[in-house]
């Protein structure tokens, strides 16, 4: 896989909705996403709500529940026939810690 996109979110004092991105995406992307947590942080997990357009209409929305603490992650592959993804953060549950976005392309 080669990345093409990669964002750190740092996570104190969260609101949900507060952080998002726009990224291209082609049939073959890849979203990945895991979470790096503080001392003292034992757990908790992170939603990404993801809507996928096509031109300037909504194709799609998926959520992406993030736990996993290492990459590659928790993954979501792209539905073909769109361009372009809008990941909007929701609930997370831990206080402390950074999530790490990337959107990669897969061989195909």
């Amino acid at each position: 896989m080669s990345n093409g996109f990669q964002v750190n979110f740092s996570v104190s004092d969260f609101q949900a909705g507060a952080s998002s991105f726009e990224v291209p995406v082609t049939p073959t992307s890849v979203i990945s996403a895991y979470r790096l947590l503080v001392e003292n942080v034992s757990g908790g997990v992170a939603t990404l709500n993801i809507q996928f357009w096509k031109g300037d209409k909504v194709a799609g929305q998926e959520t992406l529940t993030i736990d996993a603490s290492n990459p590659p992650g928790n993954t979501l592959s792209v539905p073909s026939g769109v361009d372009k993804a809008v990941g909007t953060f929701g609930a997370i549950s831990f206080p402390m810690g950074t999530v790490v976005v990337s959107v990669s392309s897969r061989d195909p």
